[in-house]
């Protein structure tokens, strides 16, 4: 026998306590001693073509890593600036960022909504059913002319009226209330001036063609007097010719000129006799008949000359 080199004391000597299959390790003294852990479940190098440099490594379903196949340059890590509770969205990268929208302001399903209503916006600014349907809602016009005004059809739609907006009257801006309404030389309305106090209204009582005459305050009345009953103007007269009636009533021409007709006598005495004057009117001749007179003015009657003469005859003789 030689010497081997070796102490005794540095001599692994055969395990007592070990599991068959199990992978060995050193204890503190350098020897041997089982780990407890099976060679099987042992995860080995992976061969070159099971790997891609830098790709994330997870689990087999034994447990063993693998390839994941995604990079970790394509790996969200944890947003660093974030406010707790607000939604999270996606930058242009594709990776979580903080939207800076909080949950609380973020609109979810309405509870309550009908179908084919209109959505409103309630006093928080979220999404609400307006109670208003669809179909009740004025879609844009396709026909229509420009500047015309909008009128409702029946079922309250709103729709062309044909009419321009240049052809509608405005408001008056100078008016006197109370006044009545003209009409411009546009067709428009404007103040007439005349205030409504002033104007005639239906007379309440009156008689179909009566002849309509003015009361005292100005307004018709019914004079009583049937039109059928009033002389219209003469169609055929001759101007400074009397009037006179005919069967019915009415005024007619007489064809005798008035300046041939003898006017009352505005300048005479009772009792004298009348004469004719160069123009043919008959004037005050300044004598009377009187029998018992004897001035110049007085005219005998033929008796009252015969007694006169006789009597001064029989004082001669």
């Amino acid at each position: 026998m030689e010497d081997a080199g070796f102490l005794a004391a540095d001599v692994q000597q055969k395990l007592t306590s070990f599991t068959d299959g199990n992978l060995r390790q050193s204890d503190e003294n350098g020897f041997a001693e089982d780990t407890g852990v099976a060679t099987a479940d042992v995860q080995l190098k992976l061969a070159s073509g099971d790997f891609t440099e830098n790709n994330i490594r997870t689990t087999t379903a034994t447990g063993f890593a693998k390839d994941s196949g995604v990079a970790i340059a394509d790996v969200q890590t944890k947003v660093s600036a974030a406010t707790e509770d607000n939604i999270a969205t996606f930058d242009d990268e594709g990776f979580v960022q903080d939207s800076t929208k909080a949950i609380a302001d973020v609109q979810f399903k309405v509870a309550t909504a009908t179908d084919g209503h209109v959505a409103s916006f309630d006093e928080n600014g979220f999404v609400e059913d307006s109670g208003k349907a669809v179909a009740d809602l004025q879609t844009k016009l396709t026909t229509f002319t420009e500047n015309n005004v909008r009128t409702s059809d029946a079922s309250g739609f709103a729709k062309d009226s044909g009419v321009a907006v240049a052809d509608v009257q405005t408001k008056l801006t100078t008016f006197t209330q109370g006044d009545m309404l003209a009409v411009d030389a546009s067709g428009f309305y404007t103040d007439s001036g005349i205030a409504t106090s002033n104007v005639m209204q239906k007379v309440a009582s009156a008689t179909a063609d009566h002849v309509a005459t003015l009361n005292a305050a100005g307004e018709v009345v019914d004079s009583g007097i049937a039109s059928a009953d009033v002389q219209q103007k003469l169609a055929s007269a001759t101007a400074g010719d009397i009037l006179t009636a005919t069967a019915a009533g009415f005024y007619q021409d007489s064809g005798t000129a008035l300046a041939d007709v003898q006017l009352k006598l505005s300048g005479h005495t009772a009792g004298n006799v009348l004469t004719v004057n160069a123009n043919g009117f008959m004037t005050d001749s300044g004598v009377k008949f009187d029998d018992t007179g004897s001035a110049s003015t007085d005219v005998w009657s033929a008796s009252k000359v015969m007694d006169y003469v006789t009597d001064s005859i029989s004082g001669i003789n």
